[in-house]
């Protein structure tokens, strides 16, 4: 008998030293396996999580392209005064960065609510608004979590 052959393509410049990959992708699928829930769903449930640690990876990349470019500001910085010019250091694409953050942010938090449901038979909006309300007061998601959980 044969042994079924994987074929690995390589999707991602992160690996499993990279948190998101370790926690949200492997160690998320490996519990799964735990949950009372069919193939199917569990399948299902796997794609919606993968997709999920996508967008989060983003949202990582965003974060060190922008610790980057404020290390190139400091040390431009420094070599100006070094030089004796005088200079204001400045984030390169800082506007650009943190609305790409936050767009994939909230599809994040939009998309999260969807395994949620798979999972837990909930049926909450999917929608990123469920996350938080005006005035204080406890989010459609938080609301849930304590009617059924006691958080």
């Amino acid at each position: 008998m044969r042994k079924p052959v994987f074929i690995m393509q390589k999707i991602s410049s992160h690996g499993t030293s990279n948190p998101i990959v370790a926690r949200l992708g492997l160690q998320s699928i490996e519990l799964l396996k735990w949950v009372d829930i069919s193939d199917r769903e569990r399948d299902s449930a796997s794609s919606l999580i993968f997709e999920l640690h996508k967008k989060l990876l983003r949202c990582y990349d965003c974060l060190e392209r922008l610790k980057e470019n404020d290390r190139a500001a400091i040390d431009g910085t420094k070599n100006s005064f070094g030089n004796g010019a005088m200079a204001i250091s400045f984030l390169i694409n800082l506007q650009d960065e943190v609305e790409n953050f936050l767009t994939v942010a909230k599809q994040y938090l939009r998309d999260i609510v969807a395994p949620i449901n798979k999972l837990y038979r909930a049926n909450l909006n999917e929608n990123s608004s469920i996350f938080w309300v005006k005035g204080g007061l406890a989010s459609k998601a938080a609301a849930w979590a304590e009617r059924n959980y006691g958080f």
